[in-house]
């Protein structure tokens, strides 16, 4: 979601090539904007919503890249050997949170939006992914594997204060209310993948899409 809420970013596959959209809501007009070779996968946007991040095979393993609308200008920041996907932007736009494995296994890093300052924040843990800001930027969540499970976990942008919040099934995709008070996510604890809800501090975990539907990759609008 843009931050007004007027535009969604997303990837999809179309004549066999993978390409970045954005829908304008405003308009109702669906729009290509990134259309290069190998895979490419949305992000998030910046604030004001002229420029956006994502993840692109294009110069061989995927990167992390940002694009502006306005002058079609595609910027590559991460250049690691490794597998770096999953951009997400802070709130003031200052940082990128994204999953790396450059360490040997996925874990989460952060990057400013120049490139610069790479720090890694994840250590727990062998599979950590899909970094979420929360509306204040001093909490990411994120998905991480512990005894063969994903769960969901927070962690302040410096690596400290981690926290799982969830302990049965298999959780993904979380992303925080606009208010910063609650968390939804993807899980499969009742054999189909459904939405839920949890409170940013880990009580109150309920489903919030029928039972009779199977559902997933949950984004929480701006509004």
């Amino acid at each position: 979601w843009s931050d007004d809420g007027s535009m969604l970013l997303y990837s999809a596959e179309k004549n066999r090539q993978w390409g970045i959209y954005v829908l304008d809501f405003k308009k109702m007009e669906e729009r290509l904007v990134v259309n290069v070779k190998g895979t490419s996968m949305a992000g998030d946007f910046f604030p004001g919503g002229e420029e956006f991040t994502l993840s692109s095979s294009s110069e061989g393993t995927p990167d992390i890249f940002t694009y502006n609308i306005k002058s079609a200008n595609l910027n590559r920041i991460t250049s690691d050997r490794g597998i770096e996907v999953s951009p997400a932007v802070s709130p003031d736009g200052s940082a990128i949170a994204f999953v790396s494995d450059r360490g040997g296994s996925p874990q989460i890093y952060s990057v400013d939006r120049m490139g610069y300052n790479t720090k890694r924040i994840t250590y727990e843990g062998t599979y950590n992914t899909s970094p979420n800001w929360s509306p204040k930027g001093d909490v990411i969540a994120f998905s991480g594997r512990r005894e063969g499970k994903n769960q969901i976990f927070t962690v302040r942008p410096d690596g400290t204060g981690l926290m799982m919040l969830t302990q049965t099934g298999n959780n993904e995709d979380p992303s925080f209310s606009p208010d910063g008070r609650f968390i939804v996510f993807t899980s499969d604890r009742d054999g189909k993948k459904g939405i839920y809800i949890i409170r940013a501090d880990g009580e109150a975990e309920r489903r919030v899409s029928p039972k009779d539907v199977e559902a997933s990759s949950p984004r929480w609008s701006p509004r």
